[in-house]
């Protein structure tokens, strides 16, 4: 069994991929949409696909590997916040005639930057500690809990995780009643959801499988302490 994250041939481009999601959702959800009577941001098609990458992640690399990957997200949506954020207040060419449009798109708002900082942690670590746990218990019984199980409850618990944390801070800071609050948060995790289980068979599962035949592993997570304030791979 491979434990060197060097020696994986594709761990570093699951990685690249997982960690660009949150910054590309984060810079989409600057726009406002609405589809009838639903309020929601560009960022929503997009960002269900971090929890298909943290699947893909812990299903084959195992839990550190995983961790390792969510906060490498994490820094890179919080450099490449602050750096955005940083070059609006530099000061316009004279010939530049768009400065109010470029702050307007990445003058981002740092509580819901913050808020989305942590609910992404929140529900990237608990899918993937969900999954890694799960894993390790069907070990034990290999015939009663398909992979397919694991990968989407943990979706549900991780995806509602994320969505609470997110419409919490999302409704106070732009006023939205009671009403719009839930409907905020229910629509955005249906559609998480919704988008994991339609992806499944046609996409993950085959992914994960052909990655482990290339990689040549199968690992299980066992006896091992799921905290996320790591950055190693080791125990």
């Amino acid at each position: 069994m491979k434990t060197n994250t060097q020696n994986f041939k594709y761990y570093d481009l699951v990685v690249a991929f997982s960690a660009s999601i949150p910054l590309l959702s984060n810079l989409a959800a600057t726009k406002p949409i609405q589809f009838g009577p639903l309020l929601l941001d560009a960022g929503f098609l997009l960002f269900p696909l971090a929890y298909i990458f943290d699947d893909i992640l812990t299903e084959v690399y195992g839990f550190r590997h995983a961790r390792r990957a969510i906060w490498c997200g994490f820094i890179v949506m919080l450099v490449g916040v602050s750096y955005l954020s940083f070059a609006v207040g530099l000061p316009a060419a004279s010939g530049y005639t768009d400065q109010e449009a470029y702050a307007k798109v990445f003058g981002f708002l740092p509580v819901l930057v913050g808020g989305s900082m942590l609910a992404y942690l929140a529900g990237s670590f608990l899918n993937a500690a969900i999954v890694s746990w799960m894993k390790e218990q069907a070990e034990k019984k290999p015939d009663e809990r398909p992979m397919w199980h694991r990968l989407m409850l943990s979706t549900v618990w991780g995806e509602l995780a994320d969505t609470f944390v997110f419409s919490v801070v999302y409704s106070l800071l732009f006023g939205l009643t009671l009403r719009d609050f839930f409907v905020y948060l229910l629509v955005g995790y249906v559609w998480k959801v919704f988008v994991e289980a339609v992806m499944m068979w046609p996409v993950t599962l085959p992914v994960i499988r052909w990655i482990k035949r290339r990689e040549g592993v199968e690992i299980v997570d066992r006896d091992i302490r799921r905290s996320l304030f790591s950055l190693s791979v080791q125990r």
